[in-house]
């Protein structure tokens, strides 16, 4: 795909190549969050394209698009994405971000995570692949001080036998 947009420039004199010209051609690409060009005269030139960090799915109905850690979707999916933890819910994109950096606060191993519901409440649900489910709180500090709390009981050979950890009611965990 970068190849395609960069062929205009093949066998040109790279004096006349604007810096900028190329830059514009790549940024395009939704997967490209920024792109670093530097001339090696007399006949090179040293392009280096940074890409999104895609952290989740969303998914749509039946359309799926991938998200970067900041919020920024890629239209494009592609199926190598398909172990990534799956958001549903209106606008996910807005909220998601906020949400990703409490869960790196927290430590929390994303690699867990089945999918995540956003609720129009401003809360989130996040199913595991171990088939428990984390109902959180849309208070914000609520939720990352539940997310702490959860990952220290959840090793716990006690708390093995429930599924749900509701973290809802204020000073409260109910297990089901």
């Amino acid at each position: 795909m970068v190849n395609s947009k960069l062929e205009k420039f093949k066998n040109s004199n790279i004096f006349s190549i604007n810096n900028d010209e190329i830059a514009s051609s790549i940024t395009d690409l939704d997967f490209v969050k920024n792109v670093g060009i530097k001339k090696i005269y007399p006949d090179k030139i040293k392009i280096n394209i940074n890409e999104h960090k895609i952290v989740a799915v969303i998914s749509n109905n039946e359309n799926k698009y991938m998200l970067s850690k900041e919020g920024h979707i890629i239209e494009n999916y592609n199926d190598k994405f398909n172990s990534l933890p799956i958001i549903y819910g209106k606008n996910t994109e807005n909220y998601f971000p906020y949400f990703y950096k409490l869960l790196n606060d927290v430590n929390f191993d994303l690699s867990k995570i089945k999918y995540l519901k956003y609720f129009e409440s401003n809360r989130w649900d996040i199913f595991l692949k171990d088939g428990k489910l984390i109902k959180l709180s849309s208070d914000k500090s609520k939720a990352k001080e539940s997310l702490a709390n959860f990952i220290a009981i959840y090793s716990d050979k006690k708390f093995e036998q429930y599924k749900i950890f509701d973290f809802r009611v204020k000073n409260q965990l109910i297990l089901k």
